[in-house]
């Protein structure tokens, strides 16, 4: 009789032991489910900004940042929106007017950079040049920017290193946001995409009507 007992507590320890095991797996799987185990299980992740015009007020339109996941077959889903006012262009809607209207609707390729010092500075997104719809003029020379110094800053004394207000959301046809928008916005962009932040994205920009 001592023994069957024997027997059936050791049975119960073991069977405790194995449920103990499967409870602290299954609880590393829950805490970490962005992990390698979410890829092999057909999990894919995108982000890219979207430009949505505002033909009432060019100036007034806005910049999203936009989080998608993908898995298998199933309709991708939104995850993160991140919205800014943001402007294009100096109030013409003629997107064939180099140096002047906004950009071109469609899907832009591009690249992030630091420290860029030119005739716009600091935080920048290049963008690859686009023909418009109408005539088939490309426009060339696209950022996404702010105003500021290489370094960031806002410089005083230099009137396309320091951010005046509203005025400033008008470009050549650019879009543009103010520095604090931009740093936030780059600051996302390098969370998401980590170590290959600062390479070309065949889509970075979707420029669409709003």
């Amino acid at each position: 009789m001592i023994q069957k007992v024997g027997a059936i507590i050791s049975a119960l320890c073991a069977g405790l032991l194995a449920m103990t095991l499967l409870v602290g797996f299954g609880s590393t799987a829950a805490a970490n489910p962005g992990g390698p185990e979410a890829t092999a299980a057909g999990v894919k992740r995108t982000g890219f900004f979207v430009f949505e015009k505002n033909k009432a007020n060019p100036s007034n339109s806005r910049l999203a940042w936009q989080e998608w996941t993908m898995v298998g077959d199933r309709p991708p889903r939104k995850t993160l929106e991140l919205r800014w006012r943001a402007g294009s262009g100096n109030g013409s809607t003629d997107s064939c007017a180099s140096n002047a209207g906004w950009l071109p609707n469609g899907t832009y390729g591009g690249t992030y950079m630091t420290g860029f010092d030119g005739d716009i500075n600091g935080i920048v997104f290049q963008l690859d040049n686009k023909k418009c719809g109408r005539n088939g003029t490309e426009r060339s020379a696209l950022f996404i920017h702010s105003e500021m110094m290489p370094n960031g800053k806002q410089n005083s004394n230099v009137e396309s290193e320091r951010w005046d207000g509203p005025i400033d959301y008008f470009s050549e046809g650019c879009v543009k946001l103010k520095p604090a928008d931009i740093k936030q916005a780059a600051k996302r962009y390098r969370a998401f995409y980590g170590g290959s932040a600062d390479q070309r994205k065949s889509k970075l920009l979707v420029v669409t009507n709003g």
